[in-house]
């Protein structure tokens, strides 16, 4: 090696091995990815539905309302955003919604308590463009025994529907995902 490499280069190499030795050495093995079974297709009308309109609260309250700008790598072939980087918006939107109300991912966790979204509805109601403003509104609609139902919607800088949506979400625990009782302080966002 003394030939090939001067011994600078030989120092630098031998120190480079030694950062990644100590990398590889302390390298902590990832989660477990949690896979859940698939639903069964749904063709999303209100009989379907988990929750029944008894169930619904007349006076909905929180609400949460992001915007974010249409970027030129979620335009597909057609020059408009792709169907399926909705389903992302809609994701973004839930998660604000879990952190304004307290109950962001790791504190749902350490109640024991995970979400899995086993329904989603969504209409499209009107193409969104590169540089488009979206605001992605989410709100809690009814809490059922283990599941819970979110409304969503995004509209465009000129206030045009662009989706609805409606996502039945099922509380299970993180091992081994059955379903649990909606925890309390989700319910008691539904109570006037």
């Amino acid at each position: 090696l003394h030939v090939v490499f001067g011994l600078h280069q030989l120092s630098c190499l031998l120190l480079l091995i030694g950062l990644c030795w100590k990398r590889f050495v302390s390298f902590e093995e990832p989660e477990e990815i949690l896979w859940y079974p698939k639903p069964t297709p749904s063709y999303c009308t209100q009989s379907e539905s988990f929750i029944t309109n008894e169930m619904r609260h007349p006076n909905l309250r929180l609400q949460s309302d992001i915007t974010i700008t249409v970027r030129s790598t979620e335009i597909d072939v057609n020059g408009h955003v792709n169907n399926a980087k909705y389903l992302e918006y809609l994701e973004w939107g839930r998660e604000d919604w879990y952190e304004i109300c307290g109950l962001d991912y790791v504190t749902l966790k350490n109640m024991n308590v995970v979400t899995v979204v086993v329904r989603a509805c969504v209409n499209y109601r009107t193409e969104a463009v590169q540089n488009d403003q979206l605001r992605i509104q989410t709100q809690l609609e009814s809490v059922g025994n283990t599941s819970l139902l979110m409304t969503q919607t995004i509209h465009n800088q000129h206030d045009q529907k662009v989706i609805d949506a409606e996502f039945t979400i099922v509380t299970v625990n993180p091992t081994p995902h059955q379903k649990v009782r909606v925890p309390d302080e989700i319910r008691q966002l539904m109570q006037p």
